[in-house]
């Protein structure tokens, strides 16, 4: 009774201390189709700008980004292997002890009864018959052998692959745009060099407007409901020639001859750039200050050519080169000094 307890308690516990490795890998097969997934994510604000002097116009459309991803799909195989290292040993001790405890005890009857009398003990007692030998190793050898078996039965179970199909997913390439445009209202403020450009305004309709004497400096960028709108080419070009005009009206130059040339320069290309919104502005004021500054260059005076400009001689390429300090007798720079 007692070997048939530890036997049941052995092969109960024995299994427990059965270590099993486990690696898993993936592999990818072949693919099974390639498809487009269009997304649709948020976006931004566009401004556009137009002008009729002294009136600026800008007008706000709203966008989505449209993305469309490539997208290929792949067959993809998870394996499992599972492997316990020391059950096939377990096993075959196992069947081996379990089976030669079988046969011992299957054997026993044919063992002789009769006690050894060639040995005798203390008491007076003979020694154990040869029946009896056979029965002890025959429960011995299941004792050990059925729970062996049991573990190593348990270890080879445990011991098997498994392999889950699955797809998987790549993203190959992909392509965004804007698309849903649809007017839009809010808060816009204009922005300049060195802070803002002018009051605060509220688009109504998708647009507002601005005149040019509520502005305080060039607008170069927009904000609607805080975030900076996009501005196209266009719209900074439009810009541009709108600062132009506001500042051909602070003032004419006065007498041209007391005037450097560097600011002359700066009037001629301020009515280059207005006539794109004011077409007629200085017809007679320009030629006579490009033939102003065609006597200033030929004098070789410094600012009287653009920066970039191709120079012919040495005398060119310093007038291209507005100084930042001038002294010259009675100018401003020298009585500073």
């Amino acid at each position: 009774m007692r070997a048939l307890a530890l036997t049941l308690a052995l092969a109960l516990a024995l299994p427990g201390c059965l270590h099993v490795e486990e690696e898993t890998r993936t592999e990818l097969g072949p693919r099974l189709e390639r498809f487009e997934r269009p997304q649709v994510l948020a976006g931004g604000v566009f401004a556009d700008a137009s002008a009729a002097w002294p009136t600026l116009e800008l007008r706000f459309t709203g966008y989505d980004t449209c993305r469309t991803e490539d997208v290929e799909r792949y067959a993809q195989d998870t394996v499992t292997e599972r492997h316990a290292p020391g059950a096939g040993a377990v096993l075959s001790t196992g069947i081996a002890a379990t089976l030669a405890g079988v046969v011992l005890l299957a054997a026993s009857p044919a063992f002789s009864a009769e006690p050894d009398r060639q040995v005798i003990d203390g008491a007076g007692r003979f020694g154990p018959a040869p029946r009896q030998y056979a029965t002890a190793w025959g429960v011995g050898l299941l004792v050990a052998g059925v729970p062996a078996l049991a573990t190593g039965l348990i270890g080879v179970v445990r011991s098997r692959d498994s392999v889950e199909h699955g797809t998987v997913e790549q993203v190959v390439a992909q392509h965004e745009g804007a698309c849903h445009p649809h007017p839009v209202d809010g808060p816009v403020e204009l922005w300049g060099e060195g802070g803002p450009a002018g009051p605060a305004s509220v688009a109504e309709g998708g647009a507002v407007k601005v005149d040019a004497a509520a502005l305080t400096r060039e607008v170069t960028r927009v904000t609607f409901h805080g975030r900076e709108a996009s501005l196209g080419p266009e719209a900074r070009a439009t810009l541009q020639a709108f600062a132009a005009c506001a500042r051909l009206e602070q003032g004419e130059l006065g007498s041209l001859d007391a005037v450097r040339a560097a600011r002359i320069l700066e009037r001629a290309d301020a009515i280059r750039a207005c006539r794109t919104l004011r077409p007629g502005l200085g017809a007679e004021e320009l030629p006579r200050l490009e033939e102003l500054l065609g006597r200033r260059r030929a004098l070789g005076e410094v600012g009287a050519s653009r920066p970039g400009t191709d120079a012919q001689t040495f005398e060119e390429a310093v007038a291209a080169r507005a100084p930042t300090v001038r002294l010259a007798e009675g100018s401003k720079d020298l009585e500073v000094l």
